[in-house]
C-alpha cells in the first residue's frame, strides 16, 4: 500500500485527538523533502512528521531523533517566519482522499494572526507539502509547479489559488448508496477482478482494502467480476461498511507481515497480521524503520564510492612504485660500469662511443663491451656512471620507503572498507565518515557545529561467567576500545592478517577457555572473513599492543600473541548482547 485514504483518516483522527492546541515551537527540515515539528503540549512534547517522500509520504508523530541540517532550507526558513510560533486549531482530510490538513493560527501576514492551512499531499512521487492562507492562496510548496516546468494539472506557486487534487471521479464510500455500489459493479467487465472495480470506484481503497472487502462477502480476494452475483454483491455492501466503521472510528491498527511489511487501521483477514495499541504509533515505528535502512544503504553506498575510488588509486600508486623498485634495483650495474671504465682508463682512447674493457674480476680476464658517451672523457664517463649508480641508489631508498607508506594506506582503506561492510547502523557509518573527513579522503563540511563528538561506543557483550566482550565497530571505535576502555591485563583478539574489529574480553579473573573462544569467533564475524568457514584469529594481552607513532586510526601492532582457527558462523551459547 502503504497508506491508504482510510488509514489516513484514522491518523489524522488520531492526531486532532493527541495534538489539538498544541504550539509548534520550533521547524526544522531534516531532508529535502520531510519537516519535523516540535511542539509543546500540557505536561509534555511532541515530535510531528510531515513528509513528501517520494518513496515514503506520510504524517505522524514520532519519538526518533533526526540530524538537521546546519543551515536550514528555504522552505523550512518560510515555514518558520509563519509558524513559529504557532497554534494548532484542528486535522482534517479532504474526503477520503490522501490529503491531510493542518490548520494552524500563525502569522498569516507579517505582524498580523491568522489561519493558516499546513497541506500535505500524498500522492507518490508528485508528494508535496503546502502553505496555504486564510483565503485559499498558496504561500509557498516545497515543489513548485508552473507552466513553465511542463504539463502540468494545476499550479502551485506562491500567490496562486490553491486547489486540491482531482478526485478522479470517485465517490465517497461512506456517502454512495447501494444502487450506485450495484450499478458500478454490475457494469464492470466480467473479467476485471472485483478488488479493482472498488478502487476505482471509491476513494480512500488501496489494493489490501479492496480485496479485504472482497474476502469479507466470502470470495477471494482476487475474484472476479463474472464470478460474482447480486447476492455477493449484498455482502460486498456489508463488507465495505465495515471496513470503513473501523477505519473512521479508530478501532484498528495492525500490522500485516505478509511480504515487505504493511499496515492498516482495519483488520485484514485474508493475511497474517499483529494487532497494535496506536496507528500514530504503529506508523512511526514501520516508517522509522525503513528511512533509517534507506539512510544506512545511502550512506553506506557513498562511503563505499569514496574508499573503492581510493583504494583504486592507491593500488595504482603502489604499482608504479613497485615498477619504480624493480628498475633501481638494477643500480649496482651502474656501478659496476663505472668501476670498470676507472680501473681500463689507460685503455679507452676519448671520444670512442664503446670500449672493449677487462673485467680484472674474472678469473680468465674476459673483455667486457662499455657503451661510452664520446663527448666526455673516460674519467668523465666514469663519474657519469657513479652518479647514475648514486641516485637509483638513492631513488631505491625513497621509493621503498613511499612504497611502506603505500601499503599501510591501502592496507588502511581495506579496513575502514570493511568496517562500513560490517556497519549495522547510522551512527556507526557517520562515525566513519567523520573519520575519512578528518584523514581527507573525504571532504569536510565548511562549517560544523561546535558541539562534542559522541563517543565511540563498542558493542557490549556478556556471558553467563560475569565476563565482558567489547567489540569495536570502525577505526575510531578500535582506537577508543583498545587504547582508553581495556586495561593492560585484559585479552585483545584480531583476525589474523585481514581487516576487521578490535575484541577485548574483560574477564573475572584469569579468562576460561569458553570466554577465549567466544571473543575469538566475535573477532571472525567482524572481519573480512566473516562469510569463511575457518578464520585464524590472534589473541594477547592488551599491553602487549602497541599503536606505532603517527599511524592511521585502528592501526596497531603486537607480540607475545596465540593463535585460535575459529568458524565465523558458529553460535555462541548464552552470549547476550548488552543495550548501549
Amino acid at each position: 500500500m502503504p497508506l491508504d485514504g482510510l488509514t489516513l483518516h484514522a491518523i489524522v483522527n488520531e492526531l486532532g485527538e493527541k495534538l489539538k492546541n498544541g504550539r509548534i515551537m520550533k521547524i526544522y527540515q531534516p531532508d529535502r523533502y520531510t519537516i519535523l515539528l516540535h511542539l509543546r503540549l500540557p505536561g509534555k512534547n511532541e515530535r510531528l512528521v510531515i513528509s513528501a517522500d517520494p518513496m515514503y509520504p506520510r504524517i505522524h508523530t514520532t519519538t526518533s531523533e533526526r540530524e538537521n541540517p546546519l543551515s536550514p532550507p528555504a522552505f523550512c526558513m518560510l515555514l518558520r517566519k509563519y509558524l513559529e510560533p504557532s497554534r494548532i486549531l484542528g486535522f482534517e482530510q479532504h474526503g477520503l482522499d490522501r490529503v491531510a490538513i493542518l490548520h494552524l493560527e500563525g502569522m498569516s501576514l507579517p505582524g498580523e494572526a491568522g489561519e493558516l492551512r499546513l497541506i500535505l499531499e500524498i500522492m507518490g512521487r508528485q508528494s508535496n507539502i503546502l502553505l496555504v492562507n486564510g483565503e485559499g492562496v498558496i504561500v509557498d510548496a516545497l515543489k513548485r509547479r508552473a507552466p513553465a516546468d511542463g504539463p502540468v494539472d494545476r499550479i502551485l506557486m506562491p500567490g496562486e489559488p490553491y486547489v486540491f487534487p482531482a478526485d478522479q471521479g470517485k465517490a465517497d464510500p461512506r456517502a454512495i448508496t447501494s444502487a450506485e455500489l450495484e450499478t458500478n459493479l454490475r457494469l464492470a467487465l466480467p473479467n476485471q477482478p472485483l478488488w479493482k472495480v472498488l478502487q476505482d470506484s471509491l476513494q480512500g481503497l488501496s489494493r489490501t482494502a479492496a480485496q479485504e472487502i472482497v474476502f469479507r462477502a466470502g470470495l477471494s480476494p482476487t475474484a472476479l467480476r463474472s464470478e460474482s452475483d447480486e447476492a455477493n454483491w449484498k455482502g460486498i455492501e456489508k463488507a465495505l461498511g465495515e471496513v470503513v466503521q473501523e477505519a473512521t472510528q479508530g478501532k484498528a491498527a495492525v500490522y500485516l507481515s505478509q511480504g515487505q511489511g504493511d499496515f492498516a487501521a482495519y483488520r485484514v483477514f485474508h493475511q497474517p497480521f499483529t494487532d497494535h495499541a496506536s496507528i500514530a504509533a504503529l506508523v512511526d515505528e514501520f516508517y522509522t524503520t525503513r528511512t533509517e535502512a534507506a539512510e544506512l544503504t545511502q550512506l553506506r553506498n557513498s562511503l563505499r564510492r569514496a574508499l573503492d575510488k581510493h583504494l583504486a588509486r592507491v593500488v595504482k600508486k603502489a604499482e608504479l612504485q613497485r615498477e619504480t623498485v624493480r628498475n633501481a634495483q638494477h643500480a649496482h650495474t651502474w656501478r659496476r660500469l663505472g668501476e670498470l671504465i676507472t680501473a681500463n682508463l689507460h685503455r679507452i682512447t676519448s671520444g670512442s662511443p664503446s670500449a672493449e674493457v677487462v673485467d680484472y674480476e674474472d678469473p680468465e680476464l674476459r673483455t667486457v663491451e662499455v657503451q661510452l658517451d664520446p663527448f666526455l672523457t673516460p674519467s668523465e664517463n666514469a663519474q657519469a656512471m657513479f652518479r647514475k649508480y648514486t641516485k637509483a641508489k638513492k631513488s631505491l631508498d625513497i621509493t621503498l620507503e613511499q612504497l611502506s607508506k603505500t601499503e599501510a594506506e591501502a592496507e588502511y582503506l581495506t579496513e575502514a572498507l570493511t568496517h562500513v561492510e560490517l556497519a549495522t547502523d547510522v551512527a556507526t557509518l557517520q562515525e566513519i565518515r567523520l573519520e575519512l573527513e578528518r584523514e581527507g579522503y573525504l571532504p569536510a563540511p565548511q562549517k560544523r557545529r561546535r558541539v562534542e563528538q559522541p563517543q565511540a561506543r563498542p558493542d557490549r557483550y556478556l556471558l553467563p561467567d560475569g565476563s565482558e566482550i567489547l567489540v569495536g565497530r570502525n577505526n575510531r571505535q578500535n582506537d577508543a576500545l583498545t587504547f582508553k576502555l581495556a586495561a593492560p591485563g585484559d585479552m585483545w583478539f584480531h583476525a589474523q592478517k585481514m581487516p576487521g574489529s578490535h575484541v577485548v574480553l574483560k574477564a573475572q579473573g584469569e579468562p576460561t577457555e569458553e570466554s577465549i573462544l567466544a571473543a575469538a569467533v566475535l573477532a571472525a564475524k567482524h572481519s573480512q572473513g566473516k562469510d569463511a568457514t575457518k578464520v585464524a584469529v590472534d589473541y594477547t594481552r592488551r599491553r602487549h599492543v602497541k599503536k606505532p607513532t603517527g599511524a592511521k586510526p585502528g592501526f596497531v601492532l603486537y607480540d607475545n600473541f596465540q593463535t585460535i582457527i575459529v568458524d565465523p558462523r558458529a553460535s555462541i551459547p548464552d552470549l547476550q548482547k548488552a543495550v548501549k
